[in-house]
């Protein structure tokens, strides 16, 4: 697929189909809904200026490095651009144990993406980015762009200050990562980071929304029945890797090791092995907490 790709009169995605960032165009303003990683900057420039728009609002949905370490050239590319986040974002993105990771992870996706093509013309960070200055929001905000308003969900489960995007008037869901990581196999690689509970709850209230399309943030986008079956297999995968990790008698690194080598391939590998390591910990955790 070729990014730009129209959705609707309002929904465009951007950015390439590892990292999708969403821009949605109202009578009156237009948003950018993730923001990519460094080296993808240059790229979404050069799609926004494709389709003649400047974004009014760039919407961090979680603070998470494939999320918002693109904000820096952003901001620098659209200082009008007034950045959204959820609330408990901006605390977790100045965390001393967590800024560091965000310049390594970064120069790991930079190499990632430049052999795959994807060329930029911006350094890899220096610094972590940050959420100063911007607006944090909860569940319940909406923002009026203009013949289509965007509603903020809180959702918990995979990370602190998570939002999704609802556009109510054309039934369009923007779940970010609140269903897990869609692969080419055709499943959703779980990702319930901070609470099994919080995540599995998450995937039923977004399925109660009735969204005709749900465009995750990085790889799959449903339509028509696809779209009300997508949410039932983002469950039964969670469910099915909670039972089979809290199940398991073996020490903590031998399992953790397994599933490691189970998933770490094809889009997974745009990650460092570490931070796909850090994530199997984190589900093997919260499967036995569970």
């Amino acid at each position: 697929m070729d990014y730009p790709d129209k959705i609707t009169e309002t929904v465009y995605i951007l950015g390439y189909h590892h990292l999708k960032i969403h821009l949605i165009v109202g009578n009156k303003a237009c948003a950018l809904i993730d923001t990519g990683v460094s080296a993808s900057t240059d790229l979404l420039v050069r799609q926004l200026d494709k389709l003649g728009h400047r974004p009014d609002y760039i919407v961090v949905t979680h603070p998470h490095g494939d999320h918002i370490n693109g904000l820096p050239g952003l901001r620098e590319a659209f200082p009008e651009a007034k950045v959204i986040a959820g609330a408990g974002a901006p605390d977790f993105v100045s965390h001393p144990k967590i800024a560091p990771t965000y310049v390594h992870d970064d120069r790991f996706m930079t190499t990632y993406l430049n052999e795959r093509g994807i060329k930029s013309i911006l350094s890899p960070l220096a610094a972590p980015p940050t959420l100063e200055d911007c607006t944090a929001v909860r569940g319940g905000y909406t923002l009026d762009l203009g013949g289509t308003s965007l509603e903020f969900i809180e959702v918990g489960g995979h990370a602190p200050g998570g939002l999704a995007v609802y556009l109510r008037k054309e039934k369009i869901l923007l779940p970010s990562d609140s269903l897990g990581f869609y692969l080419p196999s055709g499943e959703f690689f779980p990702i319930y980071f901070t609470g099994y509970g919080d995540y599995m709850s998450t995937i039923d209230r977004l399925a109660g929304l009735g969204a005709q399309i749900v465009s995750p943030a990085h790889l799959g986008l449903f339509k028509g029945e696809e779209a009300r079956r997508c949410f039932s297999l983002a469950a039964s995968n969670a469910a099915a890797m909670r039972d089979r990790l809290a199940a398991d008698p073996r020490d903590d690194e031998t399992v953790v090791d397994e599933i490691f080598r189970e998933f770490y391939r094809d889009e997974l590998l745009f990650y460092p092995r570490e931070n796909i390591i850090g994530c199997c910990r984190l589900l093997l955790r919260r499967s036995r907490e569970a």
